[in-house]
């Protein structure tokens, strides 16, 4: 597990304009997730807020690295989002914030 802080979280916002992203990626990438996920598995991932995982999952949402997933329950229940991981976008940002992150990582 990466931590919150330390110089990859300086390199993420220098690249990303966002501390986290390199967090939030490798727990993506590293965390044995069901195919379908929500932000407050990222968060516990993490240790971050929802708040701080949520406009990071609205970026690659929107950048179609995420997919969203209608689940059956209510509209206001939880969000699921869908990573293709094997996606070349995908490897080429894990392997970049696995590059970031260096020795940092735990």
């Amino acid at each position: 597990m990466l931590s919150v802080d330390g110089p990859h979280a300086d390199r993420s916002a220098a690249l990303f304009n966002n501390r986290h992203l390199v967090t939030v990626v490798l727990a993506i990438a590293d965390t044995d997730f069901p195919a379908e996920f929500t932000t407050r598995q990222v968060a516990v991932a993490t240790g971050l807020a929802d708040s701080l995982i949520r406009p990071i999952l609205q970026r690659f949402l929107a950048a179609g690295l995420l997919s969203p997933v209608t689940a059956p329950s209510s509209i206001r229940g939880a969000k699921y989002f869908d990573a293709q991981l094997n996606s070349p976008a995908w490897r080429g940002l894990i392997a970049l914030c696995r590059e970031l992150a260096g020795s940092d990582r735990l």
